[in-house]
């Protein structure tokens, strides 16, 4: 999913109880609907929304108290994927909403080269830009998805680049 990405406006998000927030680049990559196990669980539904942010650009915006770990702020679960790689997921421990994540490569050191931002915890959705109101999206690891897909939609067994 290493797509070009595309101008839009920062977006404010935050966890359900307020102990996390912050603001996005305003440099999303796309917003993707996954029908993997893990989002499926982490989501308690058909598939998580999530709107993905070049990995260093993302994290060089983070407010620098968010991921200290004596701030307290998030909290980091991590777990072994199907692919072989970890899925680092930043949870608030208030209210134990799952915020973002990103995956951890075979190697223990690279981060894969997009964030993944929670889309239902964007606070404002806009009419434009990258907030995901009106936006189509596209569907991954549809080949865990637990509901019909609609003919048309832009779908992929893996990733965008993995598998059609």
């Amino acid at each position: 999913m290493a797509d070009t990405p595309a101008p839009g406006p920062a977006l404010p998000v935050s966890c359900p109880c307020g102990s996390v927030s912050f603001t996005t680049p305003p440099l999303a990559t796309r917003i993707a609907y996954c029908h993997c196990t893990s989002c499926r669980k982490q989501s308690g539904s058909a598939f998580g929304a999530s709107i993905y942010y070049p990995t260093p650009i993302f994290f060089d915006t983070l407010p620098a108290d968010l991921l200290s770990p004596s701030s307290g702020l998030l909290s980091i679960y991590e777990y072994p994927t199907d692919s072989g790689n970890t899925m680092r997921g930043y949870f608030c421990p208030k209210c134990g909403t799952r915020v973002f994540n990103a995956v951890v490569l075979p190697d223990g050191k690279t981060l894969r080269e997009v964030v993944a931002v929670k889309a239902g915890l964007v606070d404002d959705v806009g009419e434009g830009g990258l907030g995901w109101k009106g936006q189509k999206g596209v569907h991954i690891f549809t080949k865990s998805a637990v509901m019909e897909l609609a003919e048309g939609w832009e779908c992929y067994e893996t990733m965008p680049g993995e598998g059609k």
